[in-house]
C-alpha cells in the first residue's frame, strides 16, 4: 500500500527544523500537538449522543473543562470539573489514570478541544471530546463540585 505525503505548515513552533516544514511526511494521521508518527490518535470527537451512549454503558470519565462557575449553574451528573485554564504541564489530580476513556465536554466546544490537545499531550489514550453543553439534549443538573 502506498501512503499519501501530507505537507506540514505549521511552523516552527514545534521544534521542527525550518528546511523540514514544506517537506512531505510520511504519517499515518495527524494529531495536534506532536502526535504526527502516532499510528493511533488519542483525540477522537464524537456527537452528544455518542457521548451518551458510551455513558450509559458505563467505564467512562465525564470531563467537564469550563469554569466552577459554570458548572455550578448547570452540568452532567456524575461529571468531574476540570477547568481547561488548570490543565498545565502536570497530570491532572482528577484524573489519575492515562488509560480511562475520558468524555471531554464545556459550553460551546472550543476549550474541550483545547483541554482534549493538553491532555493528549501528557499521554492520556483514550479522549473523547463531545463539545458543548449547550449542545446537550440530556439531563443536567446544578451546585458546586464535589
Amino acid at each position: 500500500m502506498t501512503e499519501t505525503p501530507f505537507y506540514c505548515f505549521i511552523g516552527n513552533s514545534f521544534g521542527i527544523p525550518y528546511e523540514t516544514i514544506n517537506a512531505p511526511l510520511r504519517m499515518h494521521r495527524v494529531c495536534p500537538l506532536g502526535y504526527a508518527n502516532a499510528k493511533e490518535d488519542p483525540c477522537h470527537k464524537i456527537t452528544a449522543d455518542e457521548a451518551k451512549k458510551m455513558m450509559e454503558e458505563g467505564g467512562v470519565t465525564v470531563v467537564d473543562v469550563r469554569t466552577a462557575e459554570e458548572y455550578e449553574q448547570k452540568h452532567i451528573p456524575g461529571a468531574i470539573l476540570v477547568p481547561n485554564e488548570s490543565i498545565k504541564e502536570g497530570q491532572p489530580e482528577a484524573l489519575p489514570d492515562l488509560d480511562a476513556v475520558l468524555l471531554i465536554h464545556c459550553r460551546t466546544g472550543v476549550r474541550s478541544k483545547q483541554a482534549s490537545d493538553k491532555l493528549a499531550s501528557l499521554g492520556y489514550r483514550h479522549i473523547y471530546d463531545f463539545g458543548g453543553i449547550v449542545d446537550w439534549p440530556y439531563e443536567t443538573e446544578s451546585g458546586a463540585a464535589n
